[in-house]
């Protein structure tokens, strides 16, 4: 009965997590932090089989640095996101596919030469910069999103989502609505969700907050 909530805002991204990792029926504990921290600026949050879950994060995550250290630059959010959806496209065709649903969050500094391929465009990002959160699923599918969830929870989190989300939200008016949405999943479903873990991403990089 796992849930993760993202939301992204004009200058930051918020994600929040269950804490709790069970078997069958039973809780083992509610410390376990499903948020990811893949790149200084990005987290991988997942829900699924825990040791797919553990394995594939730790995979993406040192390959993000072995093709950082390669190219000689911080990889982008988008090059990122395909690499991660590309890793679980291939996964679904194996013998042993990872039973693995995610949400990349991120935030990009200003990249220049960006800038000038893409105003010619009319990106609404020519130099890349900004708040990204993509949605993924283990086919393989993925989207660009201003906000999404994945898990049991997030069957009751969407339409407090599209009623109160705003791209302009600061910090705290996003943190209240990850509030609300914590506090209906833990009102509609039965099993004990006891604890969430919340980081956020802006041009300063990860910040974790309390739990809610």
């Amino acid at each position: 009965m796992e849930t993760v909530i993202g939301i992204a805002c004009k200058d930051h991204v918020i994600v929040a997590a269950s804490a709790s990792a069970a078997h069958s029926i039973i809780q083992i504990k509610d410390t376990e932090d499903k948020l990811h921290v893949i790149d200084p600026r990005k987290i991988l949050a997942t829900v699924g089989e825990a040791g797919d879950r553990v394995q594939f994060t730790d995979y993406i995550a040192r390959n993000l640095v072995l093709n950082a250290t390669r190219q000689g630059r911080e990889n982008t959010a988008t090059s990122a996101a395909h690499f991660i959806r590309w890793q679980l496209a291939n996964s679904i065709r194996s013998r042993s596919p990872y039973q693995v649903n995610c949400l990349l969050a991120a935030f990009d500094p200003p990249l220049p030469e960006l800038k000038k391929l893409n105003e010619a465009k009319n990106e609404s990002k020519p130099d890349g910069s900004g708040s990204y959160l993509w949605y993924m699923d283990y086919l393989g599918s993925m989207e660009k999103v201003p906000f999404a969830t994945q898990g049991y929870g997030g069957t009751f989190c969407m339409a407090i989502l599209d009623r109160y989300y705003k791209e302009d939200m600061t910090e705290a008016e996003s943190q209240a609505l990850i509030g609300r949405c914590v506090d209906e999943v833990r009102k509609r479903i039965i099993i004990n969700n006891p604890k969430f873990c919340v980081k956020i991403i802006n041009k300063d990089g990860i910040k974790v907050l309390d739990q809610v």
